[in-house]
């Protein structure tokens, strides 16, 4: 089993004033290797054999669904696992869903599964 985290490294943030585009993306790094971490964990106390991958340089940039896509076909995997908010309505079409980019491209099964807390 392979952990996967990749870094949205085209996030702008338009409205606002000056920021460091490199603190940002250390941030958004940090947190990916704080996820699979947490993932890790998890997957060795189920005694899941496994390893964890951290893309921080997407395969296609702005893109995170070919980007996932892409790192699991490069990995050999039959079958994507991803987790989703099961955003509904107009909230899922402001904030655009990687799990449908995800479904729409891939050429493997892909499974969903609904977060913890996510409404029904």
């Amino acid at each position: 089993m392979l952990a996967l985290y990749v870094v949205d490294s085209a996030t702008p943030l338009f409205d606002a004033g000056f920021y460091d585009p490199s603190q940002v993306q250390k941030a958004f790094v940090e947190s990916g290797q704080r996820a699979l971490e947490d993932a890790a964990a998890r997957l060795a106390a189920a005694n899941v054999k496994h390893e964890t991958r951290l893309v921080s340089e997407a395969a296609v940039p702005g893109d995170i669904g070919a980007s996932i896509n892409e790192a699991a076909r490069q990995w050999g995997a039959d079958l994507l696992v991803i987790g989703t908010h099961g955003r509904r309505g107009v909230r899922r079409l402001v904030l655009g869903s990687v799990a449908e980019a995800v479904i729409r491209q891939s050429t493997m099964p892909v499974l969903l599964v609904r977060g913890e807390g996510a409404p029904d």
